[in-house]
């Protein structure tokens, strides 16, 4: 799924536009992944609940109701100060979007990711980078797109996202041992430094 998102954003705005039936297309590849993961997880759910125990259910939706609270403020300042830093430096506000507002909104997937690495659940770090992604390739931009049609005619850093969008799922997926080695890890770095230095190019031009 991961993998198919670019391709097809890539393929949806050839036209030069994501328009609203556009968005419910994405939008509809988001529900039957969902659909998928949550069959998977009615799979698992007896053993899941042998391995963990008990838990409390009001103190879960209590911290997501906050955590949740606290992500519509900050969304909302993000995006605030984004506009400002990129009429401030008469910058084209995609690129502050695709650089610090992507940073400043991935930071609590690296807090959460490092924590579950440091804690031994590898798994929970890999599959909030993929699910993440996935929400947001497919469901974000499907609703955005259904508010009202984005226009992308001309714009190369969409596309410049969208290949280094891919080509960095590709090469997070494990090889036939199963494990995804610091060399792979120093690549993907190396991969993300190529992406910056290539939009502020284009910028520069």
């Amino acid at each position: 799924m991961a993998l198919l998102i670019p391709i097809i954003t890539g393929v949806l705005i050839l036209d030069g536009e994501l328009s609203r039936f556009d968005g419910l297309l994405l939008g509809s590849m988001f529900f039957a992944w969902l659909v998928a993961v949550i069959v998977e997880a009615l799979k698992q759910r007896r053993f899941a609940e042998k391995v963990l125990g008990e838990h409390r259910g009001w103190q879960t939706v209590l911290l997501c109701a906050i955590g949740l609270a606290f992500l519509v403020a900050a969304g909302k300042l993000i995006v605030m100060g984004a506009k400002g830093i990129a009429i401030a430096l008469g910058i084209d506000e995609f690129i502050i979007a695709a650089t610090i507002v992507a940073v400043g909104t991935s930071t609590p997937e690296l807090a959460t990711t490092i924590i579950a690495k440091l804690r031994g659940h590898d798994e929970i770090s890999l599959g909030t980078i993929l699910g993440s992604n996935i929400f947001n390739g497919s469901w974000i931009t499907a609703v955005m797109s259904v508010i009202h049609p984005i226009p992308v005619a001309g714009h190369h850093g969409v596309a410049i996202a969208l290949v280094f969008g891919l080509m960095a799922v590709v090469f997070t997926y494990p090889p036939r041992t199963g494990f995804i080695t610091r060399k792979r890890g120093i690549l993907l770095l190396v991969l993300y430094a190529a992406y910056l230095a290539t939009i502020l190019q284009g910028q520069a031009a």
